[in-house]
């Protein structure tokens, strides 16, 4: 509570002049925290960060992919009702609308992982004559 927070570029901290206070909603002279504004140049190289992770993520099998999402629902698990309560202190949501968010936050990173498994083992059905394949492949930033 309180803290300042700055942002997370590339994996790298990066504090701006520009700020944004969050207010808890329930209480107006208490400050959740306060984060940093990006600005176009830290968009950009944001950006930039993400099609560079992009080309070493897009090549990992879909399996391994599918597994980090498993790990970071696994983790928003542990942590659901500390999430939860931030929900609360800056937005104003009761306990049970901000558990289910999590709740289905958590569902959803499952479900994705669920599915690109499925998709990532389809098959298509050869002719006499032909061999198929077809593959889902990641987009990128598109």
């Amino acid at each position: 509570m309180g803290l300042d927070y700055p942002l997370v570029i590339d994996g790298q901290k990066l504090s701006t002049e520009d700020t944004i206070d969050s207010i808890n909603p329930a209480s107006c002279f208490e400050l959740v925290g306060r984060v940093c504004v990006a600005g176009e140049r830290e968009v950009e190289r944001a950006l930039q960060g993400a099609e560079a992770a992009f080309a070493h993520w897009s090549v990992r099998p879909v399996d391994e992919r599918s597994a980090l999402m498993r790990q970071v629902a696994a983790a928003l698990r542990e942590r659901r009702d500390e999430f939860a309560a931030w929900e609360i202190l800056e937005a104003g949501k009761g306990w049970a609308e901000a558990d289910a968010d999590i709740t289905e936050a958590i569902a959803f990173i499952n479900y994705y992982a669920d599915a690109a498994e499925r998709l990532g083992k389809v098959r298509p059905q050869n002719v006499p004559g032909e061999d198929n394949l077809y593959r889902y492949l990641p987009k990128g930033l598109d």
